[in-house]
């Protein structure tokens, strides 16, 4: 029973976390067609840092220990993308298009998808 809620806790944590990305980004686009900022500005280093320290934060609390946040974030275009993955307790690749998709491949547990 604690399980079920630590996963669900971890599922809801996994989507705020998410959107709180989707926010970042939308403003942070906004900001560069206004002021065509370069990566290396100060205001965007201090966007990008912050919102670093916070995944690096969330890494801890559901147990991310191989960078898959970073991976859903950037990589996989907040999933987006629906790129393939695959865990190592897994027969084969998965798309991974959604924070319970990111939540089952780091937790390394079987797809419960049909």
């Amino acid at each position: 029973m604690n399980e079920e809620r630590n996963e669900l806790s971890h599922s809801a944590r996994l989507a705020e976390w998410s959107e709180r990305y989707e926010a970042l980004r939308d403003e942070y686009n906004a900001l560069n067609a206004i002021f065509q900022l370069s990566p290396e500005c100060k205001m965007s280093t201090a966007m990008h840092s912050m919102f670093e320290s916070y995944t690096e934060a969330v890494a801890l609390i559901v147990g991310d220990a191989h960078g898959w946040l970073e991976w859903y974030a950037w990589e996989n275009d907040n999933g987006a993308a629906c790129m393939e993955a695959k865990s190592s307790n897994w027969s084969e690749m998965k798309r991974i298009c959604s924070t319970d998709d990111l939540l089952s491949l780091i937790a390394n547990v079987e797809d419960r998808r049909k």
